[in-house]
Formats: C-alpha cells, sequence, structure tokens
C-alpha cells in the first residue's frame, strides 16, 4: 500500500538510502513527465493483485491525464495470472494487440 501519498522510489532506510540515492530521503519520481507524452495509457490491475492493489490504484488513476489513461479491472486475477493465466490472452492480451495494432 502507498503509505506516504506520493510516487518515489523505494525507501530503504536512511543508511541504505544515502548510499543508493546520495540523499537519507527517497527521491520522489517527477510524474509530470507523464503528462508531455501524447500516447494512450492503459492500465490492468487484478483484483486479488497484492502488488498492485486496489487502495493505491485509484491514487495512480487520479495523477494521469484522464483523457489518454484507460483503466482495465481483471476479476480474480492476481500479479503472476498475467503470466500464467490459462485464459490472459481473452482478458487481456487480446485488448494489447488490438491497442497495438490501432497505432
Amino acid at each position: 500500500m502507498m503509505r506516504t501519498g506520493v510516487f518515489q522510489k523505494y525507501d530503504y532506510g536512511k543508511e541504505t538510502n544515502k548510499i543508493k540515492y546520495g540523499s537519507e530521503e527517497a527521491p520522489l519520481y517527477n510524474v509530470s513527465k507523464l503528462l508531455e507524452f501524447d500516447v494512450e495509457k492503459h492500465l490492468y490491475i487484478g483484483t486479488k493483485d497484492y502488488l498492485a492493489n486496489l487502495v493505491d490504484y485509484p491514487f495512480l488513476l487520479e495523477n494521469l491525464p484522464k483523457d489518454s489513461t484507460f483503466s482495465n479491472l481483471v476479476n480474480d486475477y492476481s500479479h503472476l495470472d498475467y503470466v500464467w493465466g490459462t485464459d490472459a490472452y481473452e482478458l487481456i492480451y487480446k485488448d494489447i494487440i488490438r491497442v497495438l495494432e490501432s497505432v
């Protein structure tokens, strides 16, 4: 779950952050850069995905351009079902192929 309410790199703690990032705080991602690209964004989330959970997902959607962001909720899918799911083609990849072919 997103605890800070901001988009930032992983917080390892002050000591490791200093080594990895050169500062005690984990740096923020500049999400305004996402607004510079005139490209559609298609997001897929499974209702049972504990790594990309349904609590954080609305926060992400609120911070992306609404006119070019498309949300796709996949019922009963968890994080690896995108790879292992026997119906992944029908539920996800078919749509991705359609979007790519329309470009």
